[in-house]
């Protein structure tokens, strides 16, 4: 492809020019354009941190560090070379080293970010809003970020490692940038050059879809996890009496009476799932089942995906997530959830 000017009723090739000639510089200049407007790279992402290296035993550095709205970290290396040098071998380093990193991690360099931009937005807030969550609910970060290619071009070494690399499962893109100058005036095309846009969206249902799955298989080990915490350490037992917790309750005027935002720990019986017994109608219900019904049909308001972060035990000042996060603090938890 080529970018063409129609001039005097014909066609000009208008020819692309090179970083380096130009004097456009890697770090200051084309990391500064994609930082402040990341939506160039095709999608919505959100920067968490710049020139990130918050590691030990190494001074590498991560040119743009992103989060995607599925919560995923994005790993981004720009390259001004007409090869890309070496760079997918330096990213997949990178996304090794920052796979490991928690939410509360994500938070917390994402506050140094802001502080740096001389911003002072809440980085919690920012990133919940970013992802349409609670920022009483941690997020589920995948432990296998993505990695976006960035350059002017790409060898063919690169090319064909990235090929092998995307076959084998990782989540890896090209994006090539081409510089035009007209009349003094830079323009800059970023198109997406590996995988081909076919393959990128067919890959991209297929790993949505995984990461539904893998989500639900989470959040329910996680109400499993709260209630066991909770029984565990005798805070709760069959028959204990429970209530929406006060924010979530709908506003003065509802017409639903107190017994209908209340509900019992049913049994509790190794290896089954706990069931909630409904003070309205005395059913026995999932914990989820009985919160969203309470949504839908009586106007509870929605705090999360975290179903326990909208209960508390009756008389208590905590919901149920935080009870169990604040006894079980330092257990293995799955996704330090609770």
């Amino acid at each position: 492809m080529a970018l063409y000017e129609v001039s005097g009723g014909s066609l000009k090739k208008v020819e692309s020019v090179s970083f380096a000639r130009e004097g456009v510089r890697e770090r200051h200049d084309l990391q500064k354009w994609l930082r402040d407007e990341p939506e160039a790279l095709g999608e919505d992402l959100l920067i968490v941190a710049e020139e990130f290296g918050d590691w030990e035993d190494s001074r590498r550095r991560i040119d743009l560090l992103a989060l995607d709205r599925s919560a995923n970290l994005v790993v981004i290396e720009l390259k001004r070379t007409e090869d890309g040098g070496h760079m997918e071998l330096q990213a997949i380093r990178y996304a090794a080293m920052v796979s490991s990193m928690t939410f509360e991690d994500v938070v917390r360099v994402h506050e140094d970010y802001l502080q740096q931009h001389g911003s002072e937005q809440n980085a919690r807030a920012r990133i919940a809003a970013f992802l349409n969550t609670s920022e009483e609910e941690p997020a589920e970060l995948s432990n296998s970020p993505r990695i976006i290619l960035v350059s002017q071009d790409f060898s063919r070494e690169v090319t064909t490692t990235v090929l092998w690399l995307v076959e084998r499962g990782l989540d890896l893109t090209c994006i090539q940038v081409l510089p035009y100058k007209v009349d003094g005036r830079m323009f800059l095309e970023l198109r997406q050059v590996l995988p081909l846009e076919e393959a990128s969206d067919y890959q991209v249902r297929l790993r949505r879809k995984d990461e539904a799955v893998r989500k639900n298989v989470v959040q329910s080990e996680r109400r499993e996890l709260t209630l066991k915490a909770l029984a565990r350490h005798g805070r709760i037992g069959a028959g204990t009496l429970l209530e929406v917790v006060k924010n979530a309750r709908p506003e003065i005027g509802s017409t639903a009476t107190a017994t209908t935002f209340q509900a019992r720990v049913g049994e509790i019986e190794e290896g089954k799932p706990l069931r909630l017994v409904w003070e309205l109608d005395g059913q026995a219900y999932s914990a989820s089942k009985l919160t969203q019904k309470l949504r839908d049909e009586h106007g509870m308001k929605w705090l999360g995906n975290n179903i326990f972060i909208h209960w508390q035990v009756a008389g208590g000042v905590s919901s149920m997530w935080n009870m169990a996060e604040e006894l079980t603090r330092g257990e293995r938890f799955v996704g330090n959830g609770g």
